[in-house]
C-alpha cells in the first residue's frame, strides 16, 4: 500500500522536505561504539501503550546485556524515547505518525570530534508510515525516510533530445533532472565527391540515422517505459522522422506530450526543452524554481538597464541581512540555495548585556567581522557565543514570524548554478523600492575587507 502525502503548500512542503533532508545527513554522520542507537517509527494509527510496553521489555532486556557500557547506552537511549513518548500520552499522534532517533553517538566522519552525544530528535515525517519499526544498531535507520523523499506522487516526464551529432535521455523529476544515457554519433552531412559516391554517401548516410533512432529508440523502451508523459527536442526533420518511424514502440508513442524545436544538442538542449514546456511541469518543484530565479535575474536587469537610483532586491548575506532591519514589511521573498554553509552567530560581550549577532561561514571569519566593526579587540576572550545556526535553518524556523516567503533552491539547473555562484546562494526581493545608496557602505567594507585579504595572501 503506497504511503500518502498530507496537502501543504508548495513552500512549506519545499523546507519540510529540506529539513527531512538535513536531519538524514547529520545522523548519517553519527555512530557509537556498540549496538545502541535506537530508530523507532510509529504510524499515526497504533497505540503508544504498544510502544511503551516496548521499551519497557526492552529495558528488562539491557539489564542483563553482558558489557555494562552497552547496557548503559541503550538505558540511556531508552529512557530518551520514553521521556520523547511522554510528551504524546494526552495527544495524538502526528497525522504522518511519528519518528524517534535516541541514543549515544560521536561524529565519526570528522577525526577531530570523538565526544558523544546524546541524540534526542523526534518529528512527523513527511509521508505517512505504514509499518512500526524498532531497531537497535551501531548506527542510525534512515533508508525508509529516504524512500520517502523518492516517492514522489507526482509525474515523472521522460525528455528525449535529438540532434545531429547525439542524443541524451533524462528523467525529470520533482528537484532535478537525470540524464538517462547520452552518447554521440558521427553522421556526415556532405559527401566528399558527386556521381556514385554521391548515391552511396547517403544510402550509408540513411542507413546510420535508421540505427542511431533505433538506439534511441531502445533506450525510451528500456528506461523510459514507466514514466508518465514524453518530451522529445530537436530539430524539425530529426523529430519529425524519429516520432514517426515504426522504431518507436507504441507505447512511448503514445506518452508523448509535445515535440519542440530547440536550437542546442546535449545538455544545453535539455535544459531549452524543459524551459519551452514548463506550463506542463508547473507541480515540479524544478520549475517552481526556475521560475522564480528567472524573475529574480530580470529584477536585477530591469534596475541595472534603467539606471534607477532605486532598487527592489538585495544581494549576498550582508545586504540581505540589513534588508531584514531596513523597514516594516519591506523583505517580500529570500530566496536561499538549500545547502548554504553561512552560520548565524549569537555574541555576547562579558562585560556588557548587548548580543551581537554575526554570519559567516566560519567561526574564524565571524571573529573577523566582529574586530572590523570594532566590537571586539584581538583577545576573543572579551566575548562568548551564545549561539550557533545555519543560516537556512534559521530561516526556516523563523520566515512565518518574519512575514516573509521562504524559497530554497537547488543548483541541479543553470540558473541554480548561477544564483549560488554569482549571488552567493542568498537574496532578498522587497515589496516596495529603497535607494540603491542604503548598501554603499557594505560594499565599501567587502572592498577593504577584499584589500585586507589580498595583502595577508601576499605575506604568507
Amino acid at each position: 500500500m503506497a504511503s500518502q502525502t498530507l496537502p501543504l503548500d508548495v513552500e512549506a512542503q519545499s523546507i519540510r522536505r529540506w529539513r527531512i533532508r538535513r536531519i538524514i545527513q547529520q545522523l548519517s554522520e553519527l555512530k557509537a561504539c556498540d549496538a545502541s542507537l535506537i530508530t523507532i517509527a510509529i504510524p499515526s494509527n497504533d497505540q503508544l501503550d504498544q510502544t511503551a510496553k516496548l521499551l519497557t521489555e526492552e529495558m528488562e532486556t539491557a539489564s542483563v546485556t553482558n558489557s555494562s557500557q552497552t547496557q548503559n547506552s541503550v538505558q540511556q537511549a531508552l529512557v530518551t524515547a520514553q521521556s520523547l513518548l511522554s510528551l504524546y500520552s494526552q495527544r495524538k499522534l502526528p497525522p504522518n505518525g511519528l519518528v524517534l532517533y535516541c541514543g549515544l553517538a560521536h561524529n565519526h566522519k570528522n577525526s577531530n570530534d570523538s565526544k558523544e552525544n546524546n541524540i534526542s530528535i523526534c518529528f512527523e515525517p513527511i509521508r505517512s508510515i505504514t509499518n512500526s519499526r524498532y531497531q537497535r544498531n551501531i548506527h542510525f535507520i534512515t533508508d525508509f525516510l529516504e524512500e520517502m523523499l523518492n516517492e514522489l506522487p507526482l509525474n515523472i516526464y521522460g525528455i528525449v533530445v535529438i540532434s545531429d551529432e547525439g542524443a541524451l535521455l533524462a528523467k525529470l523529476g520533482n528537484t532535478r533532472a537525470d540524464i538517462v544515457q547520452q552518447f554521440s554519433v558521427d553522421i556526415r552531412k556532405k559527401p566528399r565527391r558527386g556521381g556514385a559516391s554521391t548515391i552511396r554517401f547517403h544510402r550509408i548516410r540513411r542507413e546510420k540515422f535508421h540505427n542511431y533512432f533505433k538506439k534511441i529508440a531502445e533506450i525510451c523502451e528500456t528506461s523510459l517505459s514507466n514514466v508518465d508523459g514524453v518530451i522529445v527536442g530537436g530539430k524539425v526533420h530529426l523529430t519529425a522522422e524519429f516520432v514517426n518511424s515504426d522504431l518507436l514502440d507504441i507505447k512511448i508513442k503514445s506518452k508523448i506530450k509535445r515535440i519542440v524545436d530547440i536550437q542546442y544538442g546535449g545538455k544545453a538542449g535539455l535544459h531549452e526543452t524543459i524551459k519551452l514546456c514548463s506550463d506542463l511541469f508547473t507541480n515540479l518543484k524544478l520549475i517552481n524554481e526556475t521560475k522564480q530565479l528567472d524573475k529574480f535575474f530580470d529584477l536585477i536587469k530591469l534596475g541595472s538597464d534603467s539606471g534607477s537610483a532605486m532598487q527592489m532586491y538585495a544581494i549576498g548575506v550582508d545586504e540581505t541581512m540589513l534588508s531584514l532591519n531596513l523597514g516594516a514589511d519591506l523583505v517580500d521573498k529570500i530566496i536561499l540555495w538549500e545547502n548554504l554553509i553561512i552560520k548565524r552567530f549569537v555574541y555576547k560581550l562579558k562585560q556588557a548585556e548587548k548580543e551581537i549577532i554575526i554570519w559567516a561561514d566560519t567561526e574564524q571569519k565571524a571573529f573577523e567581522k566582529l574586530k572590523s566593526n570594532g566590537s571586539i579587540s584581538n583577545n576573543n576572550k572579551d566575548i562568548e557565543c551564545l549561539d550557533e545556526m545555519s543560516l537556512v535553518e534559521w530561516f526556516a524556523d523563523n520566515y512565518t514570524e518574519l512575514n516573509i516567503k521562504l524559497i530554497l533552491v537547488n543548483d541541479y539547473t543553470q540558473e541554480g548554478q548561477q544564483f549560488k555562484i554569482a549571488f552567493d546562494g542568498i537574496a532578498s526581493i522587497f515589496r516596495y523600492p529603497i535607494a540603491t545608496s542604503t548598501f554603499n557602505d557594505i560594499e565599501k567594507q567587502q572592498h577593504e575587507q577584499n584589500d585586507i585579504d589580498d595583502q595577508t595572501t601576499l605575506f604568507e
